[in-house]
């Protein structure tokens, strides 16, 4: 489904997106908020108390959706587990942004354990080799997977956001194929955006209608997958066109633009507050000031140059130094080319270890049967399902919390026993089955209620 675009802006805010920090762990070239740099810099953010008064004001202006980014924002693990709790309990869906390194056990459970909560994790190629050279870092890939696993072994809701470059595109195919078997089944793939740190050097663009081929050819070998998205290269759009601004994003200094894309400041949230600012918002775009920002934006770098001052006050936090201090460390440009893509075969085992050692139950449920095996059941929420004796006894086989490893052995000691004398499936067989139990939520990861 298109979102919607708005011929105004509407009465309240749909969204808001929190900054909460410039710094970052890893050293992406890429990284499209120049964050390596930022974080040389010493640029400010604001207090844990100042952020959670802003998570207050959006929730008084009625926003339903939210989403905590950085940089890296579980560098402040604290607050950013603090402000996504506070989102759950007022019914706003909100989703982290993070690149996994720090989605220890305790994060994972927190999150995991909230309502509306999802996580949005980076990881940039199948192989480590692949996605610690994008990312800077030697060990991003085993943290990032591990953080993964961490949360679908909690049942929490999880997305992999994969950015696409010269390095990586002639890979994600077998990205898609092994994350999918890996029990993933929310993949955003982007094109890298040509701004913040990828304009300091570099030729990032990608050949997009091959990984239009890509995603389609994979949506069809697997029934539609519809939840696998390809994202266009985020471009800057003159802000005469299109639809007005429905969202506010807080800088990590408190200054409040409407997109990642169009940097235009309409306040300071500790002078102004988030309804004035809001309001600025909607005093502009009724006086017609938008289309008069057009040629402000066209030479504009999102993320490398300061926001436009539109309305509000300015920030006033300390600036940083204008000169990155030891901005030779920070990688410029594509990554050299890995051979191969690294080591796939060795990524994969590791992945499929990954899978098996996570324990699932059955899904609280009632169920009917007939002389043929099938099963009529109904989950406890109401949902009803029709499933085959071979599903059925799959389903059997997790009546208690097991290991996927564990239940293939139980399951075929049932299947011997089964007085219909059903063939013992491969356990290729029993695994898909298993999938498709998982996404009708008929198995449920064993630490989930």
């Amino acid at each position: 489904m298109k979102p919607l675009v708005y011929p105004s802006p509407p009465e309240r805010p749909v969204g808001v997106k929190l900054e909460i920090t410039h710094r970052c762990n890893l050293l992406c070239s890429f990284c499209y908020t120049d964050s390596p740099a930022k974080t040389l810099t010493k640029t400010h953010d604001l207090g844990a108390d100042v952020w959670l008064d802003i998570v207050d004001q959006a929730i008084g202006l009625g926003v339903i959706e939210a989403v905590v980014s950085g940089g890296e924002p579980l560098l402040r693990k604290q607050l950013t587990l603090d402000i996504m709790s506070r989102f759950d309990a007022a019914g706003v869906a909100s989703i982290l942004t993070t690149n996994g390194w720090f989605l220890d056990d305790e994060a994972a459970s927190v999150i995991a354990g909230l309502r509306h909560a999802k996580v949005g994790i980076s990881l940039d190629g199948l192989t480590p080799e692949l996605h610690d050279a994008a990312r800077g870092v030697p060990g991003s890939w085993e943290r990032a997977v591990a953080g993964v696993n961490r949360l679908l072994a909690r049942g929490a809701h999880v997305r992999v956001n994969h950015v696409v470059t010269p390095l990586n595109q002639a890979y994600v195919t077998d990205f898609l194929d092994a994350f999918w078997d890996f029990g993933i089944r929310k993949m955003r793939i982007a094109p890298a955006s040509v701004t913040g740190g990828a304009t300091r050097g570099g030729e990032w663009s990608v050949d997009v209608p091959a990984l239009q081929r890509n995603v389609a050819e994979f949506r069809s070998r697997h029934g539609g997958a519809r939840q696998i998205s390809l994202r266009q290269p985020e471009e800057i759009e003159n802000v005469d066109r299109g639809g007005a601004p429905s969202v506010l994003l807080v800088r990590p200094d408190g200054g409040v633009v409407i997109d990642s894309q169009r940097p235009l400041h309409f306040g300071d949230v500790r002078a102004d507050g988030m309804a004035a600012i809001w309001a600025n918002v909607h005093a502009s775009w009724a006086q017609g000031e938008f289309p008069k920002l057009a040629a402000k934006m066209r030479s504009h770098v999102a993320y490398r140059e300061a926001d436009l001052v539109i309305a509000g006050a300015r920030v006033t936090s300390k600036p940083a130094a204008a000169e990155i201090v030891g901005l030779r460390s920070i990688p410029l440009g594509v990554p050299a080319a890995i051979v191969g893509g690294g080591d796939r075969p060795r990524a994969v085992a590791h992945l499929e270890a990954l899978t098996a050692g996570r324990r699932l139950r059955v899904a609280t449920h009632r169920w009917a049967g007939d002389q043929y095996g099938l099963r009529m059941v109904r989950t406890a929420d109401g949902t009803k399902h029709v499933i085959s004796s071979h599903h059925g006894l799959v389903m059997d086989a997790f009546a208690e919390a097991r290991t996927i490893t564990e239940g293939l052995a139980v399951h075929r000691r049932l299947t011997a026993s089964s007085p219909d004398g059903a063939p013992v499936l491969p356990d290729a067989s029993v695994r898909a089955i298993i999938t498709s139990l998982r996404e009708r939520r008929l198995l449920v990861a064993a630490s989930t209620g």
